[in-house]
């Protein structure tokens, strides 16, 4: 008997396949399945690893793309490329603006001084200044020197036309009712004068400076000067008052400042001490009286004041004739 030949491979143990070699071409090899399984792993490991380096390119230029439009932004607005209050916040630019301001008083009517300038630069710088009251309380209400922005004004900045009563009146809001310091120089008109008598109780300084005929005004304070330290009272537009050809025209008393708790120290240029009608002399610590003229109870009235109140730290009287 003739011996039997041997019997070919199982169809499950040896088969002829076309495998994918990670995108290099076909090959053909006899593979058991446990080593296909493995290949076809190793070629979803390969394209996996392809596909996640395929996606961090993209974000990277992502990324780059987003910056260069940036750039482009910031050369086509050169005004918005200039400016670094983007990186500073509220808080830094405040101070920033203390620093510059350094208590220097504006002319509230001037928006070209002061605070103002800051609040046309940009929307961040606007937002800053308007939110820091601390920079909005040096105020000077100056009428004789009160700057209108014209058309002929060749600024960078647009500022716009408003009316000196309706900045006065957003200063005072912005001010958010701090203590406030005001030099008042004013005409014969009394549109403003109002305004601040309504905030006498937040007057920590006053240097007023008036017209005789508008001292009265200063009645409607008395009483209300709380915060009060320092005050100054001059006078302007004396004329008549005090001309040696004709008899002098008396001049008004002030009353306004018999009640003022906190006040300390007192000046008066023009007015003379003794058109003062009482003053918290106990807890004043200085004074100073200017005037071209001197009358017997000017002098009366010093001698009392040495004498009751020798505590006054810094005195000085200051008096001229008239030639």
């Amino acid at each position: 008997m003739a011996p039997l030949s041997p019997l070919p491979p199982s169809p499950m143990d040896q088969r002829t396949i076309c495998v994918a070699c990670g995108g290099k071409g076909f090959s053909l090899q006899r593979k058991t399945q446990c080593e296909i399984a493995a290949d076809i792993c190793a070629v979803i490991h390969c394209n996996e690893d392809r596909m996640r380096l395929l996606r961090a390119g993209h974000v990277d230029l992502e990324k780059r793309t987003e910056e260069l439009h940036r750039q482009l932004a910031c050369v086509s607005h050169p005004r918005v490329a200039s400016t670094f209050s983007t990186l500073l916040p509220p808080e830094v630019l405040s101070e920033i603006f203390g620093l510059a301001l350094e208590d220097d008083f504006f002319n509230a009517s001037d928006i070209k001084t002061g605070p103002w300038t800051f609040s046309y630069v940009c929307r961040s710088w606007r937002f800053a200044a308007c939110g820091d009251p601390a920079i909005w309380t040096s105020i000077l209400i100056d009428n004789f020197r009160s700057v209108t922005i014209g058309t002929s004004d060749k600024v960078s900045i647009s500022y716009p036309q408003r009316d000196p009563t309706s900045l006065l009146s957003a200063v005072l809001f912005r001010s958010n009712q701090r203590d406030i310091n005001i030099v008042f120089n004013i005409s014969r008109d009394k549109t403003d004068v109002p305004i601040l008598m309504e905030e006498s109780k937040r007057w920590k300084s006053a240097s007023i400076c008036v017209p005789p005929e508008l001292i009265p005004m200063l009645d409607a304070v008395e009483g209300n000067v709380p915060r009060l330290s320092k005050l100054h009272i001059g006078l302007s537009n004396l004329g008549r008052y005090v001309d040696i050809d004709i008899p002098p025209v008396p001049l008004p008393l002030v009353v306004a400042f018999s009640v003022a708790p906190a006040l300390k120290e007192v000046s008066f240029d023009g007015l003379g001490i003794d058109q003062v009608v009482d003053l918290p002399w106990s807890q004043m610590t200085s004074l100073t009286d200017a005037c071209e003229c001197v009358q017997p109870r000017t002098c009366a009235k010093i001698l009392s004041l040495h004498q009751q109140n020798s505590h006054f730290i810094f005195v000085v009287f200051q008096y001229f004739l008239k030639s």
